[in-house]
């Protein structure tokens, strides 16, 4: 399959990690999901990570919060 380096917004990379997580899909798979799709436009491993972890703590909104500056 070859990559097709889509143009995403924060939320709609969100919403793919929000996805692929609720299947039981791991941080590093969905980053091997995602960089098929994304290419280099692909939120780094370690943001997925955090993603990852804020939705195994409970939040479910995949919009960024407002902050501080």
């Amino acid at each position: 399959m070859a990559t097709l380096p889509l143009k995403a917004s924060l939320k709609e990379q969100h919403s793919v990690i929000y996805f692929l997580w609720a299947k039981g899909l791991g941080p590093n798979a969905i980053h091997s999901e995602m960089h098929l799709l994304y290419g280099d436009k692909c939120f780094k491993r370690p943001a997925i990570h955090v993603c990852c972890k804020t939705f195994a703590c409970g939040r479910e909104s995949v919009i960024d919060e407002k902050r501080p500056g």
